[in-house]
């Protein structure tokens, strides 16, 4: 019988490994965004350093530019929500009131850095894709209301039911772009088995 990459000690640890850094990393922006500028602004240093800390570890280097992709994507729809008021983020930029913060920019950084690892079972299954979207995008975003990180223009369950239709297609776009950036899917898999 074969056995799964997923049921391995070296997949264990990366996923806890990513787990416990998006957290922190997610953590430590919120925080700065609760507080304002300009630690809002130095909140994001955590995700960053994290993106670059994974891209020395793996040697993947296109995840690099996989990451500021997801990022560039996810700023425009957090822009997007901010724009139309629908959420109101702390932390902007001076004059630039409508764009996404930075510290929105870096949790899309960091959410791209476990997409082909830790959440590497999601690929090429785009139903569950959208639902994992739907469900806990917009989850992450009443933790960042409860925190105080971001302001809701409506009642939590109508933001969240607002959100979780792009949400998931967002997260579908994300995984495009893996396929976009990776040069090539059955060494990335064989080295998945690996690490």
């Amino acid at each position: 019988m074969m056995k799964s990459k997923y049921l391995t000690w070296d997949f264990f640890w990366l996923v806890l490994i990513q787990y416990v850094g998006f957290k922190i990393s997610w953590l430590l922006a919120a925080w700065g965004a609760v507080a304002g500028p300009p630690l809002s602004y130095w909140g994001a240093l955590p995700f960053f350093l994290f993106l670059i800390l994974h891209v020395i570890y793996t040697r993947r280097v296109w995840e690099l530019w996989f990451a500021l992709s997801v990022a560039l994507a996810g700023t425009i729809v957090d822009s997007i929500y901010n724009a139309t008021g629908l959420i109101g983020y702390n932390g902007t930029f001076p004059g630039l009131g409508w764009l996404a913060p930075i510290w929105i920019t870096s949790i899309w950084v960091g959410l791209a850095v476990t997409l082909d690892h830790s959440l590497n079972v999601l690929v090429g299954k785009p139903i569950w894709t959208f639902v994992t979207g739907a469900v806990f995008g917009p989850l992450a975003y009443w933790t960042g209301e409860e925190m105080g990180a971001i302001r809701f223009a409506f009642d939590a369950c109508t933001t969240m039911a607002i959100l979780a239709g792009p949400w998931g297609v967002m997260l579908i776009v994300c995984y495009w772009l893996l396929e976009l950036w990776r040069p090539d899917q059955s060494s990335s898999s064989a080295r998945n088995t690996q690490s």
